[in-house]
């Protein structure tokens, strides 16, 4: 499990592209977020916005192909009728970032992509329960933490484990792990 948000689609009408690019970079301004346009010029069949949000959250990626299907930024053109799944971790970031994004989704389906489909692995999308969220992104941080504690745990005192020190770190998560998951489920 991790904190993320997983999204696809196609806009509704290309010709709405312009429209489309004015919010979110009203929506980047407005947050404060920076922002990447790799958009051609106005009448361009493609629309092309990366937007960063504070912290270790990994940057959203707006990238419509020619089609006006959206696509990861390792993908250029997509095979075939499907769209395909963009995704964007928000762990690392503070938690109104991930509420932003998921807020931002709900515009952008409204008013220019009805068909958007959105996964939250934080169910913010689906509940809106900020509590909810904030339990997933804590339980993510204990997991991470027990990680951490456990390699700097390693025996020897280098600086890179050896695979049997990473063997053992594993281990020693999976055992404390059981315990927070089940304080977790409760």
């Amino acid at each position: 499990m991790g904190v993320s948000i997983h999204y696809r689609g196609q806009i509704a009408d290309q010709s709405r592209f312009q429209d489309l690019r004015g919010c979110l970079l009203q929506f980047a301004d407005r947050a404060g977020w920076e922002y990447l346009d790799l958009t051609g010029p106005a009448e361009s069949e493609i629309l092309e916005i990366i937007l960063y949000p504070p912290g270790d959250s990994e940057p959203v990626s707006f990238l419509f192909d020619t089609h006006g299907r959206l696509h990861p930024p390792y993908e250029e053109e997509v095979e075939g009728e499907e769209c395909v799944w963009c995704s964007v971790k928000t762990q690392g970031g503070p938690l109104e970032a991930h509420v932003q994004i998921v807020e931002l989704l709900k515009v952008i389906q409204r008013d220019y992509m009805p068909s958007l489909e959105v996964m939250d692995e934080g169910s913010y999308w689906e509940t809106q329960n900020l509590e909810s969220l904030r339990a997933a992104h804590g339980f993510l941080v204990q997991k991470r933490d027990l990680f951490s504690e456990a390699l700097g745990n390693t025996e020897g005192g280098s600086s890179e484990p050896s695979a049997e020190d990473l063997c053992n770190a594993v281990e020693e998560v999976a055992v404390k792990s059981l315990d927070l998951e089940k304080r977790h489920l409760q």
